[in-house]
């Protein structure tokens, strides 16, 4: 899922330069960490 975020970059001219990469990669984990937090968040109710 993390990809997805990745890919949406607004400004995906900007991926020849090394530190929008960085970003990029910076993002793509903050969102698998968000979307792992909500996971782990989400009442057992829902699990059945």
């Amino acid at each position: 899922m993390a990809l997805v975020t990745v890919q949406r970059s607004p400004t995906p001219s900007t991926t020849s330069s090394p530190c929008a990469s960085r970003w990029r990669l910076a993002w793509g984990l903050a969102a698998q960490a968000g979307l792992e937090l909500l996971a782990s968040r989400d009442p057992p109710v829902s699990a059945s």
